[in-house]
């Protein structure tokens, strides 16, 4: 992944059929294996995939004028002890 990234590929994430108890795993192995920093990984997860999916002028940013759908967690996201607290999509609020 990294050596994509250095030549200017735009990488996403797809979490379709990815087991919610997986999710850890697979973002560690992002940072493990593809040298990827929390930042880039961040990136990676918001930004780079809207754009991919051709949505990158409504979604993936936190910005006026986007669909705001984000996940809160009680600890940075990356740790191996976050857990979701809440999620926001389409202006429902949905605490766990």
């Amino acid at each position: 992944i990294r050596t994509l990234l250095d030549e200017g590929v735009k990488v996403g994430f797809a979490s379709i059929g990815l087991e919610a108890d997986k999710l850890h795993e697979h973002l560690r192995e992002l940072t493990d294996e593809g040298d990827l920093s929390d930042d880039e990984i961040l990136q990676l997860l918001t930004v780079n995939t809207a754009e991919i999916l051709g949505s990158g002028q409504t979604l993936g940013q936190l910005e006026s004028g986007f669909n705001a759908s984000f996940a809160v967690f009680n600890s940075p996201f990356l740790e191996e002890k976050a857990a979701v607290k809440m999620v926001i999509s389409n202006g429902e609020i949905h605490e766990f």
